[in-house]
């Protein structure tokens, strides 16, 4: 595993500081870079956005049935990546199974977009189950007495409860 990394600071201590800025100071690299803090971010925003909902529904709640969801959400660990790449080959795309029985299209494995959508599917259930835990332990009577005094429910979301969420 180290054989490659070794070989790269060999070579790059063996190279001269001017060609070695060169090399490593490209516009093609600093485009890579861009590209791949682009979909970093990106693949956050999206992974949030799935788990952050899907936690509160799991862990604050009364839905019916939330044990179930909280199951259904980690799911995708359960699933091998070779599986859930074909399975995200077949539902994706213009001749995907999502567009012939809902008629929307979901983008397929290729571009930015599918990379993200991807990235996401698969990568949210680590932020889910993270969240949830954090949840079950947060001090109910914190919300409530915020939602006493007045506050709505988004708005004791994100003064009281995401606050805690911090740090998971």
């Amino acid at each position: 595993m180290l054989l490659p990394v070794t070989y790269l600071v060999i070579r790059a201590f063996s190279a001269d500081a001017a060609t070695l800025a060169e090399i490593v100071f490209r516009v093609r690299n600093v485009v890579l870079l861009g590209n791949t803090l682009l979909l970093v971010a990106s693949v956050l925003a999206l992974t949030t956005a799935l788990a952050v909902p899907l936690a509160w529904l799991a862990a604050r709640s009364d839905l019916p049935g939330r044990r179930h969801l909280a199951l259904l959400g980690a799911m995708p660990l359960a699933v091998p990546g070779y599986v859930a790449a074909t399975a995200y080959l077949a539902s994706a795309g213009d001749k995907g199974l999502v567009q012939a029985l809902t008629g929307v299209t979901i983008p397929g494995p290729s571009g930015f977009w599918g990379a993200t959508a991807v990235l996401a599917l698969f990568q949210y259930p680590y932020l889910f189950l993270t969240l949830r835990a954090a949840m079950l332990g947060l001090d109910a009577s914190l919300e409530e007495s915020a939602r006493s005094l007045g506050e709505g429910p988004w708005r004791v979301f994100w003064r009281v409860t995401a606050p805690q969420l911090r740090p998971a």
